[in-house]
């Protein structure tokens, strides 16, 4: 009798929890669907797709077109078409306005400076609960944080600071031109993403924060490695918000987390090292690591956070290696998808240099022609082709009224390609860079604008014109039959295929 009480009470007690969790789930889904309602309802004025599913918005079509091979970027031109500059996505419960206006994207970025949305950088911070760039240069929010780092930052890519960095731009590109002389047997298929992304490594490491990864020695590197499985773990929880509490990739999880780790230690024992020589008398380094550890504050702030330093540190090895290296990649695609193009850039090339090797930063200036090249490059494929701001106040653009604090998302990709701004927008002509140059800025910013402009951007083209002039005056490039020219979309925009070649040396 008295097992039969108890049993009874326990069936009981838990008959009550289960009714208390049904009771919980029904109510959390009851007031999240008003949550999802009021979003939808707020936005229901402006044009766009029709959303395949109440809770996932039109996450299925993006994931649809990407089965098919379409990017994001491909499926906000299309749908432009349809909807007009203006119109509005929906990613799970989340609204994104897409603005396709060269006066709203002059307004937002230059005019009021708008801020970047704390809700849409935050996958940057961390990675499935581990930190990864946290509130470094790219991705705070706070405008004050954001405005004093920046200046403290600013004279590490001062026009004195980049003229000392040719000797090491040149000695990168040493090395690349070593390795591939091994190769340059014209039968052995080079893929030249690869090769870009380790130089590309090499440099920033080294001009950087004077380390020494020896990248370009080994075939496949951690790090290069490393930097793809993060950049891939933002787009995929960008692409679906629900991603990372996913149940079953705990191998992903793993993967990625090491990934994060490896990076964020690497910058940890150099910042250690220096801060022990400091303790030691020494002068800290006058590279971007010098000018990180002055920017934190480390000399006078006691409560001095290396996190805060190693934000830093992620910040710039990942955006001073990645965007370069697919800006290169799309660039030889282009010289050797059009000869015409690439003659003229061998013909200037050869004709600054006249028998030398080395860059020197004179050099730089006179290279008109490659400049416009690596401006069309920028234009066609953006290695970042997206930026995210929201908006403080309501606003008007293209006669569609925009609600406060609006997430909205402006695409560099799409405008370039849309024919209201640019003639035949999908045919790669470099001389289309003749007008002024302010005449297309509006449409075309792969370095963002305003004061928010990449720090980096004269950095990377000066590198990119280094690269480029060496590897064209020390061999022939043929692109290898049966890829395609398509671009995949993972965080910052690549080549699908790599970009492979068949190489020779040039003066064989």
């Amino acid at each position: 009798m008295m097992i039969s009480v108890a049993l009874s009470s326990v069936w009981l007690f838990l008959a009550y929890v289960a009714l208390l969790v049904v009771s919980v789930t029904l109510l959390f889904g009851a007031v999240f669907s008003v949550y999802v309602f009021s979003r939808h309802r707020k936005y229901a004025h402006i044009p766009g797709p029709e959303r395949s599913s109440f809770f996932l918005g039109n996450l299925a079509a993006l994931q649809e077109g990407k089965e098919q091979g379409k990017a994001m970027h491909d499926l906000i031109l299309e749908w432009t078409k349809s909807y007009g500059p203006v119109f509005v996505l929906y990613l799970a419960h989340h609204a994104f306005v897409v603005i396709l206006d060269s006066d709203a994207v002059k307004y937002l970025l230059v005019t009021s400076n708008a801020p970047k949305p704390r809700m849409a950088y935050a996958p940057l911070f961390s990675i499935y609960n581990e930190r990864f760039m946290g509130c470094g240069l790219a991705t705070e929010v706070d405008h004050d944080k954001w405005l004093k780092k920046r200046e403290l930052l600013n004279p590490a890519f001062h026009r004195k600071f980049l003229m000392n960095l040719m000797r090491q731009f040149n000695d990168s590109a040493d090395l690349l031109i070593q390795k591939l002389e091994k190769c340059a047997d014209g039968k052995t298929p080079v893929s030249m993403l690869d090769e870009f992304n380790h130089v590309t490594l090499d440099v920033i490491a080294k001009v950087a924060f004077d380390l020494d990864l020896n990248v370009l020695a080994e075939e496949e590197t951690p790090f290069v490695k490393a930097i793809q499985l993060c950049l891939k773990a933002i787009m995929r929880k960008f692409m679906n918000p629900l991603e990372e509490y996913l149940p079953f990739n705990g191998h992903v999880r793993r993967e990625v987390q090491e990934a994060i780790r490896l990076l964020r230690k690497t910058g940890l024992q150099e910042i250690e090292r220096r801060l022990a020589a400091r303790h030691q008398g020494e002068q800290i380094k006058d590279d971007i690591l010098g000018h990180i550890l002055r920017a934190s504050d480390f000399l006078l702030n006691p409560e001095f956070q290396i996190e805060n330093a190693l934000d830093e540190f992620v910040t710039f090895f990942i955006a001073g290696q990645e965007t370069t290296a697919s800006q290169m990649s799309f660039t030889l695609m282009e010289l050797l998808r059009y000869p015409e193009i690439e003659h003229r850039v061998r013909t200037e090339i050869d004709a600054i240099l006249n028998g030398r090797m080395a860059i020197q930063y004179e050099d730089i200036g006179r290279m008109s022609y490659t400049s416009k090249v690596l401006k069309e490059s920028l234009r066609l494929y953006p290695p970042a082709g997206r930026l995210l701001r929201q908006t403080v106040k309501d606003e008007v653009f293209a006669n569609i009224r925009i609600p406060a604090h609006s997430v909205v998302m402006l695409s560099t990709f799409a405008m370039s390609r849309m024919e209201e701004y640019f003639e035949d927008p999908l045919i790669f002509n470099p001389e289309r860079f003749d007008q002024s140059e302010s005449i297309l800025k509006y449409a075309c910013f792969p370095f963002s604008l305003g004061p928010r402009i990449c720090i980096g951007q004269n950095f990377a083209q000066i590198e990119a014109k280094v690269l480029l002039a060496r590897l064209l005056t020390a061999f022939n490039f043929t692109w290898l039959p049966g890829q395609s020219y398509d671009m995949e979309d993972n965080l910052t925009n690549r080549p699908k295929d790599g970009c492979k070649t068949y190489i020779t040396r040039r003066d064989t």
